[in-house]
């Protein structure tokens, strides 16, 4: 169990907070360690918010969501909080994950950080991709993810967690599409598009206005209807037929849901479990191959 307080802080402008809310209701359902400042209303009640703050998105939290808006840029709690969770990720480079309400320039953010856009996003698909980003994702994730306060001078097993493959499959599909869609939008000339038809979901990533590369993404594995498997290749698909399948599986070494695959021709590694990032990393490498 993390020794912070927090397993997330939520730092956003007002004028975000109906949104924002749905996401920390959704997290609380979710049984997730996670700040959000009307939760504490009394804890701060007659003290300095400065240091309030200043202790919550520094010490307390181990990961901080920045819900980014032209809002959020310019008001003054916001930025005070931006900037004290810029001053841990000099140190701590995965601590931040920021979410986009829109393009404004956020004074002091780099641009490698990586975000999400939440235009296509739910707020309880939006705390479904937290949960996956941090490794916890169940509606009793509080009970399978903690480990044993009780200090012990010998070796335990390492918790086990029961997944729902059908719930991960959905969430592996949303998180696919959206990461190659923001990545996508960042490189001159790229294009994306995605659609559900039921049984799959087609990806195409499009160079001036051609199929540069494809991914059908089945909702099924090759001996089972929980798993998934893909068919994929350079500029259209012509033919019919799956390169590689996979299943959803808990990782005890990553602490995460990894992708169990089989056949992944199309990349170069010898791994044979990946995480959805790590998924996503893999077929990037390859566009940008295509493209250079």
């Amino acid at each position: 169990m993390s020794a912070k307080k927090y397993k997330v802080a939520l730092s956003f402008a007002g004028e975000q907070r109906d949104y924002v809310e749905k996401v920390a209701n959704s997290l609380k359902e979710k049984g997730v360690d996670f700040f959000y400042d009307r939760n504490n209303e009394i804890e701060m009640w007659g003290g300095s918010l400065v240091e309030y703050f200043e202790k919550v998105f520094k010490n307390e939290s181990d990961y901080i969501v920045l819900f980014l808006s032209k809002e959020y840029a310019e008001k003054a709690w916001p930025s005070f909080e931006r900037e004290v969770a810029l001053g841990r990720w000099i140190f701590e480079k995965r601590c931040i994950f920021p979410v986009r309400f829109d393009k404004t320039e956020i004074p002091g953010l780099p641009d490698t950080i990586s975000y999400l856009n939440i235009k296509n996003l739910s707020p309880e698909e939006l705390a479904d991709a937290i949960m996956t980003k941090i490794g916890i994702k169940y509606d009793t994730a509080k009970e399978k993810t903690m480990q044993t306060e009780k200090s012990v001078d010998f070796r335990v097993p390492k918790k086990k967690v029961n997944i729902n493959p059908y719930k991960e499959r959905n969430n592996f599909i949303a998180f696919v599409t959206k990461e190659l869609e923001r990545r996508c939008e960042v490189v001159d000339g790229l294009d994306f598009y995605s659609e559900d038809v039921g049984d799959k979901v087609s990806v195409r990533i499009l160079s001036q206005g051609d199929d540069l590369y494809s991914i059908d993404i089945h909702k099924n594995g090759l001996s089972n209807d929980n798993g998934v498997s893909f068919s994929y290749g350079q500029g259209s698909l012509q033919a019919s037929g799956f390169n590689a399948h996979g299943n959803f599986e808990w990782d005890t070494e990553k602490e995460e849901v990894v992708l169990n695959y089989t056949n992944f021709s199309v990349f170069k590694n010898g791994e044979e479990k990946i995480t959805f990032l790590e998924y996503c990393d893999q077929v990037w490498d390859t566009i940008i191959e295509l493209l250079e």
